[in-house]
Formats: C-alpha cells, structure tokens, sequence
C-alpha cells in the first residue's frame, strides 16, 4: 500500500546492511513455501541455525514486511518485537517503532498504545531524540484514531511549528487538513512540498483510498471531494489513488510504496470492460515478483510494469489481463486478491 511518509524524501531507500548470505538462503527457501503459514513456520524452524544476532534480526524483519504486505499485522509487530530482543544496536528502539506502526495500520489501538508507553519510558523526553520525534508522531495518530482530535490536533499543529519535526511535516499537514479541512495546513503543504503525494491528495491529483488506519480517523468533508477543477472532480475518478499509512521515510525500513487505481464512479463512462487489474504498486522490485510469483502459484498470469515517476524513481506494477469471459476481477477476489480495475 502506499504509505503517506514524512519529508520530501518519502521515497527514498533507507540505508540497510546487505543481508548475510545465510539469511539470504534461508528467504529464499523460505518465500518458495506454498502458504503464509508454511512462509512463517519455516523462518521460524530455521531462525535458531542462523549465525548471528544480526542474521536473526534481518530474517525477523524480512519475515514481517511479509506478514505486513499480507496483511498480517499482528503477526508482524510480533516479529519486529521479536527481531528488537535479539538486537545489540540502538536500532532496538527502531524496531519496537515499527511494531507500532504496524499495530496502528491493523487498529490495534490498546496493543500500539502499551507499546508506546514501553518505548516512551526509555526515551529522553527531547525533540533532539529522533526516537522520541517518531514516537510522539505516531502518539498523536493513535489519539486520532481513538476519537481524541481534541488532544491530536493541538499536537500535530505544534510539530508542524518546529523544524526538529521537518521530516513529519508533510505527513503531519496532510493530517490536519484530512481531520477537519485545514486549509492553512493545505496551503502550506501545496507551497513547501508540492511535489509530494501529500499535496497530490488534497489538490486532487490523486485519491486516498481506505485502509483500516485511516478509516479510523474522523474526516472533513473536504477531505472526501477532490478539489474543483481536477482530473477526480472532471471524470469521477483519479489518476491514481493512494493508501495513507502512518510511517515515517526517516525511520522505517520495510516498504513504503503501493498505489492502486481508484474504483470508477457507478454510472461513470469507465463501466466499460477493463483491460488489466492492477494488485500492487511497489518501490522495491522483489515485493512486486513475490506477489507475482504468488499469482502464478494460483494459475493466474500477471505482468510486472515498469513506471518511471518524474522525480526518477522506478516503480513497479503487478498486472493481471482481462479475461474474454470478463470475470477475472470475481476470480482474482474469490482467490482473496484486492484487484483494482484499469480502463482502457
């Protein structure tokens, strides 16, 4: 899913060590199983044959950006908290973070919230302590989710003030004109950071699709029309739609790009047949040949896309064709695929 990330570098590729060739066996082995739980139970049979505490975390992480990808978040926040016990770094506290996102993109609110009270009680309280910075934004995500605007908002306006929290500002503006139709936030986000996908959304350009986190957080109804003018408002539906997910660029590791067609309007002049489904967009091409691969081992063809965006970065797309009978939406649905439909 397309994440909403904090900073005009939201895209960019976080810098982690390679994996060891040990871990590098083990995921092979490991994604070539036929089920999810066949995936997990064989990472977690063969994690105890791994070299190192470090070997061991970068399967555990790998294991949960798969679990995340699936959907599984729970069991993902489980294998990053697993993954931060056997860290030796200061990047323990980092994976605890990331448990709490993927807690907060499942809706387990009481999960992310005693996690984050565990992770605040070790941090200096200090707006110098990236640590904090993270955890404080992703505080005020759960507040809002939780029905508590009256204490997020005051929050996020604060963090939009101060420059310690410029890599959440983005996000964070984007935030306050989706809860009650900011329009300073608006403005400001369309001025400082007019190439993001956040200024994408509230011009218009693009259409935020739901996902559980985000169906949570109370909505201006500006936040739900795009604005006048658009390709949206003209045609009745957008370019492209994304999914917002709390994650930061300057702290997470696992995938943050996945952006998916919006469905057309009933009664719309796309009701015509679709030409392709779309089941994923991804930054990282190995995400996009997974679910390929996964495609295939239930007899569908599909076609990885390559996209080049104007900043430069290569995205990928999973395709499948439309059949002649017309039904591959309904099989790719009953095979418990999110297909979206691409018009010619």
């Amino acid at each position: 899913m397309m994440m909403i990330n904090a900073g005009t570098g939201a895209f960019a590729e976080s810098s982690e060590p390679a994996l060891q060739p040990a871990v590098q066996t083990l995921a092979q082995k490991a994604f070539a199983q036929k089920t999810d739980a066949a995936v997990r139970q064989f990472f977690e049979k063969n994690l105890a044959t791994l070299p190192n505490a470090q070997a061991q975390v970068q399967a555990l992480t790998l294991l949960a950006e798969y679990e995340q990808h699936n959907g599984n978040y729970s069991n993902a926040a489980d294998c990053y908290r697993q993954a931060a016990g056997f860290d030796t770094t200061d990047k323990k506290t980092a994976l605890l973070l990331d448990a709490v996102r993927v807690l907060l993109c499942g809706g387990s609110m009481d999960s992310a919230r005693s996690l984050l009270s565990e992770i605040a009680a070790a941090l200096p309280v200090s707006d110098e302590d990236p640590y904090y910075r993270r955890a404080a934004v992703y505080d005020t995500w759960r507040l809002l989710a939780e029905d508590r605007a009256d204490r997020a908002v005051p929050l996020i306006t604060a963090y939009t003030k101060k420059k310690a929290f410029s890599e959440y500002h983005p996000a964070l503006l984007f935030t306050l004109w989706w809860v009650n139709g900011d329009e300073d936030a608006k403005q400001r986000l369309l001025k400082e950071y007019p190439a993001g996908m956040e200024a994408a959304a509230v011009n218009g350009t693009v259409t935020v699709q739901p996902s559980t986190f985000w169906y949570l957080m109370p909505r201006s109804g500006l936040a739900q029309k795009p604005a006048a003018g658009s390709t949206a408002s003209k045609t009745g539906t957008s370019s492209e739609a994304i999914k917002a997910s709390p994650q930061s660029s300057a702290a997470s590791k696992t995938e943050a790009a996945s952006a998916q067609p919006s469905k057309p309007a009933a009664g719309s002049e796309t009701q015509a047949k679709p030409s392709y489904y779309q089941l994923g967009f991804y930054k990282t091409k190995k995400y996009a040949e997974a679910l390929a691969t996964d495609l295939q081992k239930k007899h569908f063809t599909p076609i990885i896309k390559e996209e080049m965006r104007p900043s430069g970065t290569v995205y990928f797309a999973v395709l499948v064709k439309e059949n002649a009978a017309g039904d591959m939406g309904l099989r790719l649905k009953d095979a418990g695929y999110e297909a979206f439909p691409i018009f010619p």
